[in-house]
């Protein structure tokens, strides 16, 4: 039986781990996510490197909206012609995987003999937001402020109503990453929650930090493979963003919304997987990423 299964909620249908039946080898901390974090691929190939970006930044960015599917700003176009221009120039990619959704494929459009290499993977979708797509975040904390303090309070499970949670993308992603690990000459292209949860599953990042993840908006990410471990450089490619980063939120900030009770009740959550967790920290190189202004 393969390690994948199916299950349907009541809102939404989304892939998770199903150790059962599996030959992956997981350490118990990580019963509790379903999600084989940390634990490389065998047929990984000492030296691999692969490259990962999110698209340029969108419309949705500058008006800090959730989801939808927006075309890239102005200066994300930039970033799109940026990006061709250095690929082209100095790298040599066979695949360029991208997501569906436009901000990627408009992303990816200034690659040489994009057409030919361009595969389009549903798995790579950013995380989806179901009734709150296309809103912005003031829009979402003023119509549904439970949701909103919920999903502030604890971000790697909440579910967004019929869409899905942080566990839910990295389960999603999982099938395709056997080839994203062991393949040569592969670019990928998607969004912040998507390459949040790669970098969870390369690095043995705790599954707790997943969602506070900084991932820079208009920068090459080449993930080397090297002795056991993947340590990442980031590559900034000089283009302007805004920023999109939310950090983690001050529980007392949310005091005024919604059911109090909900705070006990996340932070009684967190504190359980947070001792059901013990993964080592990622190991990222800095020393490229200038600020944190441009990252989400």
């Amino acid at each position: 039986m393969s390690p994948y299964e199916r299950y349907s909620s009541s809102n939404s249908t989304v892939p998770v781990v199903d150790n059962r039946n599996s030959n992956v080898a997981l350490q118990d901390t990580d019963e509790i996510f379903q999600l084989p974090l940390g634990v490389p691929l065998i047929d990984t190939p000492n030296g691999r490197v692969l490259y990962i970006t999110r698209h340029g930044e969108s419309m949705y960015n500058l008006e800090n909206r959730i989801g939808g599917n927006p075309s890239l700003s102005n200066r994300g176009q930039q970033y799109a012609q940026k990006l061709g221009q250095y690929v082209n120039k100095n790298l040599k990619f066979d695949k360029v995987w991208t997501s569906e959704l436009s901000r990627t494929l408009e992303t990816s459009a200034h690659i040489k003999d994009i057409e030919k290499k361009r595969i389009m993977k549903p798995e790579l979708n950013e995380i989806m937001s179901g009734i709150f797509d296309d809103l912005s975040y003031e829009e979402f904390k003023d119509q549904s402020p439970i949701e909103y303090k919920e999903r502030e309070l604890n971000k790697l499970t909440y579910r967004y109503p019929e869409g899905e949670s942080y566990l839910d993308v990295c389960s999603r992603i999982e099938p395709v990453m056997s080839e994203m690990d062991t393949g040569e000459n592969l670019l990928v292209i998607c969004h912040q929650a998507v390459i949040r949860c790669i970098l969870a599953r390369l690095q043995r990042t705790p599954a707790i930090e997943i969602p506070y993840i900084k991932v820079p908006l208009h920068s090459l990410l080449k993930i080397t493979y090297l002795n056991g471990q993947n340590t990442v450089e980031v590559i900034p490619l000089n283009v302007a963003c805004v920023s999109t980063y939310r950090p983690k939120t001050d529980p007392t900030l949310l005091s005024g919304l919604g059911d109090s009770k909900l705070e006990l009740k996340a932070l009684t959550k967190v504190s359980s997987e947070l001792k059901k967790t013990s993964l080592e920290s990622p190991k990222i190189n800095t020393n490229k990423l200038k600020a944190d202004e441009r990252e989400h």
